[in-house]
């Protein structure tokens, strides 16, 4: 959901220390962007999909769970 979203760049930005600015926020695209003037970054999320419909972690592929990430370092 749209809170949790915004919790997780809050604690992105809080832990790598950088500021962001609201670009756009609407029901479905929401943009912020990195304070800083030099900066580019920036995240943008067009949808928000509140169910995960693929078979996921079923599959072989791409794994983004590291031990860093499960041990929650990251």
């Amino acid at each position: 959901n749209i809170n949790k979203l915004k919790q997780a760049i809050c604690h992105d930005a809080i832990s790598k220390h950088y500021e962001t600015t609201i670009i756009k926020s609407i029901p479905t695209r929401y943009i912020v962007e990195c304070s800083n003037n030099t900066c580019r970054s920036e995240f943008v999320i067009w949808t928000f999909v509140f169910e995960h419909t693929c078979i996921g972690a079923h599959h072989i592929g791409k794994q983004h769970a590291n031990t860093s990430w499960v041990a929650g370092s990251e």
